[in-house]
């Protein structure tokens, strides 16, 4: 099936209205009109005017077919141009405007009659017929445009002429609004025809029954996902509660060894993070597994600073900066009982408070002395608590720094493993 439309669309308006048209507009404008206004009677004109006017008459007599030529008839021409070129300017635009449509109407049954042909047994008997009325139409339309050619193509400004334009157009305009109908028609019946055909029907169950089974599909996918994601939550909230449980268990127990660990005032080993904030803001700078805060001042005490070492959110090892132990040395001296110095004053302390498990002897404070050793300590309550001498650089000096440690039993039975002191006897030489 060929789409006549939208050749004869190109055809027309490549042979007819848009070539073959004779224009008077030059009649009514300057110098024309100048010329008609100084010499048309009662006006007089000599000369080359004159000439000019006897020129633009004869040829406005041509034209109108009329052999007086005065100014009223003179102005009634120009506007019978005008009105002569506006039905012309709607004609080519109405039928550009209607011709569309009918392309797109036609386009549609073409594609129609090839989507029929995967269902009827035989071809519609409309797509076959089309090509018949198409060529009957397209000669009708071909014949107008012709005679409105050769309308505009005469050499005439009459009243006649311009009712003659005028009426060619409006047949032009019914020969495509009966061909824009007759394809609705045709649409309507063919799609009507398809639809009802064994063939579609059939194939719009089977696409029916298979959208069903995919919805059904799509609606248990759905259901299976929100089931396990249900089964997930109920899993994850009980695991949380079993967690917080478990959590709130460990805690009371921690909080509870807590009370029998060593420590300063409350502040013992063994607390959770949350309730040693709640004593002192021993803050962890990172969040991991293990962590430490700053050392900073706990209890408005401002000559001890305090450190805490986290593991699991609770704390394991609690580090008390006495500060210097003296102002005078580098080296550790053996100390008497009575030395007034911040050493003594703890190692009384925590002598009187719990039981010495070992300290370091006269050859370690030599090879300390010598910096063979970077610390030197007093061991008590199963290495749940220690003091240590250290070493601590500072412009340009060392000076002897006293530290107090608090540990939880699992880090102090570590500490006992790995710094126990193991020294010869006499047997063994």
């Amino acid at each position: 099936m060929k789409k006549s439309l939208k050749i004869l669309f190109f055809l027309v308006f490549s042979t007819s209205v848009a070539n073959a048209m004779n224009s008077f507009e030059h009649l009514f404008q300057h110098p024309n009109s100048h010329t008609f206004a100084t010499c048309a009677p009662p006006n007089q004109c000599g000369g080359s005017y004159l000439q000019e006017f006897q020129i633009l008459k004869q040829e406005l007599q041509v034209i109108s077919g009329e052999n007086n030529i005065s100014y009223d008839l003179y102005e009634y021409l120009e506007k019978l141009d005008i009105e002569r070129t506006n039905i012309v300017n709607d004609i080519v635009n109405k039928y550009e405007s209607k011709i569309q449509v009918a392309i797109e109407l036609e386009e549609e049954f073409v594609n129609n009659c090839d989507f029929s042909m995967k269902y009827l047994i035989s071809e519609s008997q409309k797509c076959l017929d089309y090509d018949n009325f198409a060529e009957a139409k397209e000669s009708e339309i071909i014949s107008i445009s012709d005679e409105l050619s050769s309308a505009l193509n005469e050499y005439i400004l009459t009243r006649e002429q311009v009712d003659k334009i005028k009426n060619l157009g409006l047949t032009l305009y019914d020969f495509l609004d009966e061909w824009k109908n007759k394809l609705v028609i045709l649409n309507k019946t063919l799609v009507e025809e398809i639809e009802s055909s064994p063939n579609y029907i059939a194939e719009q169950n089977r696409i029916a029954e298979e959208k069903r089974i995919a919805e059904e599909k799509r609606i248990a996918e759905e259901k299976r996902i929100a089931e396990e994601k249900r089964i997930a939550e109920e899993k994850r909230t009980a695991e949380e509660e079993k967690r917080k449980a478990e959590e709130e268990i460990k805690k009371g127990k921690s909080s509870e060894r807590a009370q029998n660990n060593p420590g300063f005032r409350d502040l013992k080993p063994g607390l959770h993070y949350e309730d040693v904030l709640e004593i002192c803001p021993l803050e962890k700078y990172w969040d991991e597994k293990k962590a430490e805060s700053f050392s900073i001042k706990c209890y408005g005490i401002n000559n001890i600073k305090f450190k805490a070492y986290y593991i699991d959110d609770y704390l394991d090892t609690l580090s008390l900066d006495m500060g210097p132990i003296t102002d005078d040395g580098y080296y550790l001296d053996i100390f008497r009982e009575d030395d007034a110095n911040i050493y003594t004053k703890m190692k009384k302390s925590l002598s009187d408070k719990y039981t010495l498990e070992y300290e370091y002897s006269e050859r370690d404070r030599q090879l300390f002395n010598e910096s063979e050793k970077s610390s030197l300590f007093h061991v008590f309550s199963k290495g749940q608590v220690l003091l240590e001498i250290n070493r601590k650089e500072k412009d340009y000096s060392n000076d002897l720094w006293l530290y107090i440690h608090y540990l939880d039993v699992d880090s102090a039975e570590a500490f006992l493993e790995a710094n126990r002191p193991l020294r010869a006897t006499s047997d063994d030489f």
